[in-house]
């Protein structure tokens, strides 16, 4: 199975973690040659190497507070900290596997030979020539300095814009462990049937083996008319239609991930009682599956953020179940 028929377009990932021109700086890393080995995104990872917890709240699998939290259960209970997340039922299993693969690719001595070392990022956003990178490589070397340090020693950058380019190395890194996780659940992922055409479906069954989700329609993408700008809102009735089933009919919780920053908050109705989620989207918690399942169709008001125009966006949400 083609790592396309899954994976969202990793310039419409890194739009959705707030980088311009996202698809254009892809295509000059030349992350696709990666995407279309599906199992070898993982390796592009680079750059310093991040806490777990760090790796996920830059991919937006967890909040804030939720990795405040796991910091303070972890120094009570003496357990790892991916362990304290998995035992809150924040993340499952899978995705810690990935974000601590992600983490050794960070690891490994060859990391500057990937596409999203820094050097390279910084040269495919113009920051620096070919002939640049090679002198501030070679600076390095004999001084034992860091790229970035070389770079301003040489004169080529300052150090605003040496920060920008490790900002924007982080963000890359998300986008690859956003991908990743999306290869890895794929499993357990559905097509969805959108307008005349197969789309890829965003919607995965997520953390425990105990909950499973079959999703029959998922709207693939957001219309905004300068009408839903100027009243602040848009409605989209029906854009997700799945069945959960548990084995042994437990509860679950739907999580919503946001994938963009198009909407300040937005109205969710068909879970029950309608409810509000914020800017990050947040976690509906519902009541036993049964054996034969819960079939659910959800309709949204996005709630527009300020300044966002007219247009045809990706669908800014991406879907998870988890058992309870």
């Amino acid at each position: 199975m083609n790592a396309h028929s899954f994976v969202p377009e990793f310039g419409e990932i890194l739009a959705g973690l707030g980088v311009k021109n996202g698809a254009e700086l892809a295509r000059a890393l030349g992350v696709h040659t990666h995407l279309e080995r599906g199992h070898e995104v993982v390796r592009l990872a680079a750059g310093h190497r991040q806490p777990v917890g760090e790796l996920l709240l830059q991919a937006r699998r967890i909040k804030q507070w939720q990795l405040d939290e796991a910091l303070a259960q972890q120094k009570l209970v003496k357990k790892p900290f991916g362990q304290v997340l998995i035992d809150n039922q924040w993340i499952g299993p899978v995705e810690l596997e990935v974000a601590l693969e992600v983490q050794r690719h960070q690891d490994h001595p060859d990391k500057g030979a990937s596409p999203l070392a820094l050097g390279n990022v910084l040269r495919a956003t113009g920051a620096i020539t070919a002939a640049q990178l090679t002198h501030a490589l070679e600076l390095g070397r004999s001084s034992g300095s860091r790229l970035g340090e070389a770079l301003v020693a040489a004169g080529y950058l300052v150090e605003a814009e040496v920060h920008h380019g490790l900002e924007l190395q982080r963000k890359l890194v998300a986008a690859v462990l956003i991908s990743s996780l999306v290869l890895a659940l794929a499993g357990t992922v559905a097509p969805a049937q959108a307008d005349d055409h197969m789309a890829a479906l965003q919607v995965s069954a997520v953390v425990c083996p105990s909950a499973h989700i079959e999703a029959s329609f998922q709207a693939s993408s957001l219309t905004v008319t300068p009408a839903d700008v100027a009243r602040g809102y848009v409605d989209v009735p029906e854009a997700s239609q799945f069945t959960v089933v548990t084995p042994k009919g437990g509860n679950y919780a739907v999580d919503f991930h946001a994938q963009s920053n198009l909407f300040r908050s937005v109205s969710v109705d068909g879970l029950g009682a309608p409810v509000t989620l914020g800017a990050d989207g947040g976690t509906v918690s519902q009541a036993g599956a049964g054996l034969g399942g819960v079939a659910s169709t959800l309709s949204y008001r996005f709630e527009l953020d300020p300044g966002v125009q007219p247009g045809v966006y990706e669908w800014p949400l991406m879907l998870a179940v988890r058992a309870r």
